[in-house]
């Protein structure tokens, strides 16, 4: 039986990272809890695999071949079409869920965390002992929002000192400084994370999958303002270094291409990503003891 047209909220986020998708399933959930079918147009479908609700759909097979002519006829056509895509662009200086709020003209959406769901066998750890992940791979578009000065050496023998192994993940393998864990698809990667006993990483979609399973997490920021993407700071720690400047991410985030560093140009590392190590053992003794 055809669903009635006006009974389906199609919505879209396609031109974002893993994050800024699993930042979506609050307002998928706010439809869904009144009565509404929800198909979701994105590119990480995998992560919703096992949602608790028929409601939902992915129309990722659909909308990877779409060009934008094709977009065009699609939004034309369709009832109740929702482009979170230009949300972060109109409402850069909100909590993200809250410029999806404001996007989808939703007035009573209470702030939530995101909510992922695992299968059984998916829970089911893979290593008997306990470890760590971490995640620094490079973000080759904001050199802001990466992590420098570190020596991951020292941070791994602490962590043996406290019998936790510490594993890398990566898509590519590169920036490698601890044994790498190659995740064969994204429900791995939410599985390996699921098990962990802490995640140190920067800002990025493995940093919302632990932030989701409340996962203990050191999390790097460099120039962005953590507020606007975590609703609290709840079993997380968020490291950046102190700069006059601070979360200019933020506020260039309408600028066609992101300025250099004020402080440094463009050759050296911006000062808000040079993190102590003190500082990050700080963070693990915070969580382990």
């Amino acid at each position: 039986m055809l669903k009635n047209p006006e009974s389906i909220v199609h919505i879209q986020r396609t031109c974002a990272g893993l994050g800024d998708v699993i930042g979506v399933e609050p307002v998928v959930r706010y439809y869904i809890e009144r009565g509404k079918t929800v198909n979701l147009l994105s590119y990480f479908h995998e992560v919703f695999c096992n949602y608790p609700s028929e409601q939902l759909i992915c129309d990722f097979a659909f909308h990877y071949s779409l060009n934008q002519s094709g977009l065009a006829f699609f939004t034309h056509f369709r009832q109740n079409f929702i482009n979170l895509d230009i949300a972060p662009f109109k409402f850069s200086k909100m909590h993200l869920l809250d410029a999806y709020s404001k996007e989808a003209n939703i007035f009573d959406l209470k702030p939530s965390t995101p909510r992922l769901f695992l299968s059984d066998e998916e829970k089911r750890p893979l290593f008997t002992h306990d470890y760590a992940l971490l995640h620094i791979e490079k973000n080759h578009f904001h050199k802001s929002r990466n992590i420098f000065g570190v020596n991951w050496k020292i941070i791994i023998d602490y962590l043996e000192s406290k019998n936790i192994k510490l594993y890398q993940i990566s898509q590519t393998g590169k920036d490698l400084v601890a044994p790498w864990v190659k995740t064969s698809s994204l429900r791995d990667l939410m599985s390996l994370i699921y098990n962990s006993k802490l995640y140190i990483g920067r800002d990025s979609g493995p940093g919302h999958i632990a932030t989701v399973f409340n996962i203990p997490s050191l999390l790097f920021f460099g120039s962005v303002n953590p507020k606007w993407i975590y609703l609290n700071s709840e079993n997380k720690v968020f490291l950046q270094s102190d700069c006059k400047f601070a979360h200019c991410y933020n506020e260039n985030y309408n600028h066609p291409r992101l300025p250099h560093c004020r402080l440094v140009g463009a050759r050296k590392n911006p000062p808000c990503c040079v993190v102590p190590v003190s500082d990050i053992i700080n963070a693990i003794d915070s969580f382990i003891g």
